[in-house]
């Protein structure tokens, strides 16, 4: 997955596991996070809406009204890219693949970016207080995520994340 023009390393922080169904069919698998991502919501007040339906007596019903916080948001983070040996882009005559610890013969020291899968209604909290971050993504559940006969989604083709405007 590219996001910073580069390979990234997902790690799923969802309670759940994440399998995503790429178009090759090759399945890739996301065990399910141990500490993951929460969201939670507090009663602030309870109200009572009154509504009326034609041909009926004015009713209401009570309403809740509530604000979410979300727990356990990772900070952006990037691991050593030595795994992944790419090559650095210095001209120094030292110039080669990382070794041993992702530090090329140069010095430079090489990181792949992590990008996290959150659920969508984390991403939808955020979006809400005007936070867009590029390293937190949501399986996509829409149209193209894949269903059992009883329509739960049992795997996804892609992720997502929201527009920032």
């Amino acid at each position: 997955m590219e996001v910073y023009g580069t390979t990234v390393h997902l790690v799923n922080r969802t309670p759940h596991e994440v399998v995503v169904v790429r178009d090759d069919q090759e399945v890739l698998r996301l065990p399910k996070c141990d500490d993951p991502v929460r969201l939670h919501e507090l009663e602030v007040s309870e109200e009572v809406l009154e509504y009326e339906i034609p041909n009926s007596t004015g009713e209401s019903v009570p309403l809740a009204v509530k604000k979410f916080s979300l727990s356990g948001i990772p900070s952006p983070s990037w691991i050593p890219e030595y795994e992944y040996k790419q090559e650095c882009f210095c001209s120094g005559p030292e110039h080669g693949r990382p070794g041993e610890g992702g530090v090329c013969k140069c010095g430079t020291t090489f990181f792949v970016p992590i990008v996290f899968i959150v659920s969508l209604p984390v991403l939808k909290v955020m979006a809400a207080t005007g936070i867009h971050r590029k390293d937190l993504v949501a399986p996509d559940m829409g149209p193209t995520a894949i269903r059992n006969e009883r329509g739960q989604v049992v795997a996804v083709r892609r992720l997502m994340r929201l527009a920032s405007e």
